[in-house]
């Protein structure tokens, strides 16, 4: 069972080490599963962090809700103990009436998105898969989703007309997202790219070589929009 419960609050100084003193929303969600013991929690936020076994979680839920609240200017907090479920609670900074009023009557421009482009999107994680579409489409461009980079190659062989290809660096099967990137250049060497990743460490050095920007999970739309306008003017 899932409870979840918004409301108005003022924090102050000192009270979230995250949070400047001000009024926030604050979105907390229970639910009722195992809890958490302080070793997890202190490790919740982690991109691909995961206590479920391979192949049922990501590890990119929690560490995407953090990324989205910090992008904010706001944060995350968990509260658990094992056996009890854990409540996440969301602080977003509440903007001020004159700010809302102005938000409300002045939409953003389509000419701030950039020119509509058509996609190919190669994510293997279903989850991650459709936000990042919805993004791609709320910016005002077609989406054409691959689950791994063979279908995301038939898609570029079939005669598929594409202006980017965003693409995952670690996908199922014995392609990665850099071998993607490199096969779908060969076949278009204007192409621009952009790699994708929740990972760190090691993982990372594959894209060392490579003249791709790596665009950091979690990333919300507006970090995404401005790396398309940057690899999209370079070609």
């Amino acid at each position: 069972m899932v409870r979840i419960e918004t409301a108005v609050v003022g924090i102050e100084s000192g009270q979230i080490a995250e949070l400047q003193p001000g009024d926030y929303l604050r979105v907390a969600v229970h639910d009722t599963g195992s809890g958490m013991d302080a070793a997890t929690i202190a490790r919740a936020f982690e991109p691909s962090f995961t206590t479920k076994s391979p192949g049922r979680g990501t590890g990119l839920g929690l560490s995407q809700v953090y990324g989205f609240t910090r992008q904010s200017g706001g944060t995350t907090t968990v509260e658990s103990v094992p056996g009890e479920g854990p409540t996440v609670t969301l602080f977003l900074p509440r903007a001020p009436d004159s700010e809302r009023v102005i938000a409300l009557a002045v939409p953003t421009a389509d000419a701030d998105r950039g020119p509509a482009l058509r996609v190919l999107l190669a994510e293997d994680d279903g989850q991650v898969a459709e936000l990042v579409e919805a993004m791609l489409r709320d910016l005002g461009h077609e989406v054409t989703l691959s689950e791994n980079a063979d279908a995301a190659l038939a898609a570029l062989h079939t005669g598929g007309s594409f202006d980017l290809l965003l693409t995952d660096l670690i996908m199922p099967g014995d392609k990665s997202g850099v071998d993607l990137a490199r096969e779908a250049v060969a076949l278009r060497s204007d192409l621009p790219v952009i790699l994708s990743s929740g990972y760190t460490g090691d993982v990372l050095s594959a894209v060392d070589d490579t003249p791709w920007p790596l665009l950091r999970k979690p990333y919300g739309a507006e970090q995404l929009a401005r790396v398309i306008a940057e690899v999209t003017v370079q070609a």
